[in-house]
């Protein structure tokens, strides 16, 4: 595949979700794995407990170019051996939540969950 996108439950609804990933209620305590472009229908998106660290080692026998971006903002060249361990953190950060606004009403209106098509090229 293309790349392995792994985000918390808040990253889940950007570029994840845009990968085919599922989407995560905020406050869970989970990672989510989600293959980009995989090259075989058994990889699936996979949501996993924050208790477990992921490893991922880049293999001797990579010939292609590997590259790690976070957030997409900062990137490295990974090279074979070179390994990659993603835990929790030891602290959290807090969202504001805006009042009378749940999540599901948030991604419901952001993803027009339960409405009609809307085009202006072809309303009246």
């Amino acid at each position: 595949g293309d790349g392995l996108i792994i985000s918390t439950p808040v990253g889940s609804t950007a570029y994840s979700l845009s990968a085919g990933g599922p989407l995560v209620y905020p406050e869970m305590q989970a990672f989510v794995l989600t293959p980009v472009c995989p090259h075989t229908l058994s990889l699936r998106p996979l949501v996993v407990p924050t208790e477990h660290s992921i490893e991922l080692e880049i293999l001797a026998e990579t010939s292609d170019e590997v590259i790690l971006t976070a957030d997409g903002q900062v990137f490295m060249y990974l090279h074979p051996g070179d390994r990659i361990i993603v835990t929790k953190a030891k602290y959290n950060f807090r969202l504001v939540e805006m009042t009378g606004r749940s999540f599901y009403r948030t991604i419901s209106e952001k993803l027009k969950w339960g409405g009609q098509p809307h085009s202006e090229r072809f309303s009246s």
